[in-house]
């Protein structure tokens, strides 16, 4: 499965100003910049609106769908003792940027605390439940 965001939080109406503001600001630039996510957009893609009353609540639904862009995923290589191992450098908890610390020897997510081990991928600490993705 690949990158998910979802945020449920109650807002002012100026705090949802300032959020579609954002979006717009990313949209004109050709990407979807959202919390701690950053997705390349194509020239055309499909939009749904939606509003509907249920059970005496409102819900307005903006949906945004296309087929994502094809391009390399970034990748870390980490080097421990002789061995060489590349991994996927894409967190796979919420999809931020992860790094290798060579004074503690594990590849940390600094978004959210977690480590990895460097030579299994598996993680040591922290909300995430997966392994790294392993290239070579």
């Amino acid at each position: 499965m690949g990158n998910k965001v979802e945020v449920k939080r109650r807002i002012s109406r100026n705090e949802l100003v300032k959020i579609f503001e954002e979006i717009f600001n990313s949209l004109k630039k050709g990407e979807l910049r959202f919390e701690n996510l950053t997705v390349s957009l194509p020239e055309e893609l499909e939009m749904e609106l939606e509003y509907k009353e249920k059970k005496g609540r409102c819900k307005f639904e903006i949906e945004l769908k296309w087929s994502p862009q094809v391009k390399e995923e970034p990748k870390l290589a980490v080097k421990v003792g002789n061995d060489v191992y590349i991994y996927s450098a894409i967190c796979p908890h919420k999809g931020a940027r992860l790094e290798f610390d060579e004074k503690r020897g594990v590849i940390v997510c600094k978004e959210h605390g977690a480590e990895f081990d460097p030579r299994t991928g598996k993680p040591i600490k922290g909300p995430v439940k997966e392994s790294l993705k392993r290239i070579s």
